[in-house]
């Protein structure tokens, strides 16, 4: 038998196989090179257009100081106004001013969060309100209800949570068709966040406030601090209701009976909190109201309501009185800097400022404010005093008012924090008028005893 042979064909040897090993590693390292080009170049870009923003912000702060424009004032007309020291005379005042409404009411606040006592009363703004529209509704008056409220989605506010805080609170409210409720959130991040409270009654009556409408400014004595005013304007009003129209119909629209599983509603009696007497009512002069419209990419000052504020700080030749939760703007600083100046504010809600906006948009941190403090012979700083309540819980007594005293002559006061969210990013509303009696009147009720209680600024 023969044997086949076969004969194994030599697999040829690759040729180039080291050409093309090292063509691979060139063109790898090509590749690296420019990888690298590359995110240096957009390093360099950021840091570009970072330096560009730090420069004008630093620049807008030189320029607000340096700006020559006397404080403007409106005509010298008088009107009715009443200051509101506390959350309690904020919560009769708007009980008052919605059980005379005929047509329409509106709010705008910076929280709709419905709140009930274990007893299951309804407590603060919501009961106070609640209570005027059901007196209307019962009396057959049609009144049309317009809400905004901001909605934080990053903070835990979902559609499913803001759609049950509305549900509950009509159901609690227990309203007829008489009475119709518009409710809308502003949740557009990107924009900023809508931070103005007010309410305007048949486009006359305006109350403009520092409360939130949420458990923690509620009304009880010995509650958060909060500040407000009541007057009585058909200029002020018409501009203050199409600021809110033009938030509003940027708004998402909630309808009461969207698929949200209700809890079983137990009926409960409206029980508001009210002073038993109304603050007195003083005549003002130059009252005017100024706006912010929410803009998270802004990085200027240079807007209507900041430079009204900042030109009326800079105005004062006496003293400057200011309250506020919270101070990290510079400018607002600079312009306190030529009078006697006394700052009370809150440890609750004075927190840093994210680094990067500090690095880029040249943003205070407290350190740098700290600094700021310490070297100006001509400013007094306290921490506002925040007792813990056995029943009240932590910062019973936290500072939320917005309260800026110039001269024992003018006042100002609304939504607007001294700290750069107030003053460049978010959407706020600011009045100031001019009378020494209801500053006379808010500096007894207000700032010399939360003053006078208040803790020494350290450095």
């Amino acid at each position: 038998m023969k044997k086949k042979i076969v004969f194994l064909k030599k697999k040829p040897q690759e040729e180039n196989f080291f050409p093309k090993k090292k063509m691979n590693i060139f063109f790898s390292s090509f590749f690296i090179v420019i990888a690298i080009l590359l995110a240096l170049g957009f390093l360099f870009f950021v840091v570009h257009i970072g330096l560009q923003y730090h420069k004008r912000c630093v620049n807008d702060v030189y320029d607000l100081m340096q700006d020559q424009i006397p404080f403007i004032t409106s005509n010298n007309n008088t009107i009715p106004m009443r200051f509101l020291p506390s959350s309690t005379c904020i919560h009769t005042q708007m009980f008052e001013l919605i059980r005379k409404a005929r047509k329409e009411v509106i709010f705008c606040t910076y929280r709709w969060r419905f709140d009930k006592d274990p007893d299951t009363r309804i407590i603060g703004h919501l009961s106070a309100i609640g209570a005027a529209l059901r007196e209307l509704d019962q009396s057959g008056m049609k009144i049309h209800v317009k809400i905004l409220s901001n909605q934080m989605p990053l903070g835990g506010e979902t559609d499913y949570f803001v759609k049950k805080q509305f549900q509950q609170t009509i159901c609690y409210w227990n309203l007829s068709s008489n009475i119709t409720v518009e409710f809308r959130t502003w949740r557009h991040v990107t924009l900023g966040n809508i931070h103005d409270k007010f309410v305007v009654v048949d486009r006359k009556e305006c109350l403009i406030h520092s409360m939130n409408v949420e458990a923690a400014s509620h009304g009880r004595e010995g509650t958060w601090r909060e500040c407000g005013v009541s007057f009585s304007s058909d200029e002020e009003a018409k501009r203050i209701y199409d600021h809110f129209e033009e938030c509003f119909l940027q708004g998402v629209e909630y309808i009461a009976g969207e698929e949200v599983n209700m809890e079983s509603v137990v009926p409960v009696k409206l029980e508001p909190l009210l002073s038993p007497n109304l603050t007195p009512v003083f005549q003002v002069a130059h009252l005017q109201v100024k706006f912010l419209m929410p803009d998270v990419f802004s990085t200027t000052r240079n807007n209507a309501l900041t430079l009204h504020l900042a030109r009326l700080l800079r105005s004062a030749r006496k003293s400057i009185d200011i309250l506020t939760p919270n101070f990290n703007d510079i400018a607002l600083l600079e312009a306190c800097e030529h009078v006697p100046t006394r700052i009370l504010f809150s440890k609750q809600f004075n927190v840093d400022v994210p680094w990067i906006q500090e690095l880029l948009l040249g943003w205070s941190t407290n350190e740098r404010m700290k600094r700021q403090f310490a070297s100006r012979d001509n400013i007094q700083v306290r921490w506002n005093a925040e007792d813990d309540d056995p029943i009240l819980g932590k910062n019973a007594h936290a500072l939320h008012a917005k309260l800026y005293l110039i001269d024992r002559e003018w006042l100002a006061t609304g939504s607007v924090n001294a700290d750069v969210y107030s003053t460049i990013t978010s959407g706020e509303c600011l009045v100031s008028a001019r009378s020494k009696d209801i500053v006379d009147f808010a500096t007894k009720e207000c700032f010399e005893p939360w003053w006078k209680k208040g803790i020494d600024f350290v450095v």
